[in-house]
């Protein structure tokens, strides 16, 4: 009985070893042989076991110790990764200048913008002023106009009345200073 037990207990060990959390990874071991990945074949890139190593596909391939591997890996990545890094800084660097220029750009753009404002107000007052005393010359001369044209209506007026008035000597007489006025 002790010995059948005993079997049946080495089985049970078995299996609970080759199931348990504490065995390595399922994607760690070898399809074929159920073995631990411990080697890497150079000529085939793939990991394999030692029984793949052996007697397997790969017998007479140049192997190497699968953690060896790993390690020249995880310093490989850790490069690229640290350059990266690099990289990541440098670009978040650029990213704040281009925001400080652009702060700038709108700053300028700001003041600028001001300038112009004043600039068209102050040119809007002085278009205003000029037209004022443009217009205001425009309406002395309409006025001097408007009294001239006053005047030659008056004479007019006289002329046409002496005119009709048919006196010949009284026209005669007049139409030197009529000429004169005119």
């Amino acid at each position: 009985v002790f010995l059948r037990w005993g079997g049946e207990l080495s089985t049970l060990i078995s299996t609970v070893i080759s199931s348990s959390s504490l065995h390595e990874d399922q994607s760690d071991m070898c399809a074929q042989h159920s073995k631990i990945l411990s080697t890497f074949c150079q000529q085939c890139s793939v990991c394999i076991c030692v029984n793949c190593a052996l007697f397997g596909a790969h017998q007479g391939h140049v192997m190497k110790d699968l953690d060896e591997v790993y390690r020249e890996h995880v310093n490989a990545i850790s490069g690229h990764v640290a350059s990266l890094r690099g990289a990541q800084v440098r670009l978040l660097e650029q990213m704040q200048e281009v925001e400080k220029n652009v702060t700038m750009i709108l700053r300028c753009h700001t003041t600028v913008k001001t300038d112009i404002d004043r600039y068209c107000a102050a040119l809007n007052t002085r278009m205003e002023e000029e037209l004022k005393k443009k217009l205001a010359i425009l309406l002395q001369r309409k006025d001097r106009l408007y009294q001239y044209t006053q005047e030659v209506s008056n004479e007019l007026a006289k002329v046409d009345s002496k005119l009709r008035a048919n006196e010949k000597v009284g026209l005669i007489l007049c139409s030197t200073h009529l000429a004169q006025n005119f």
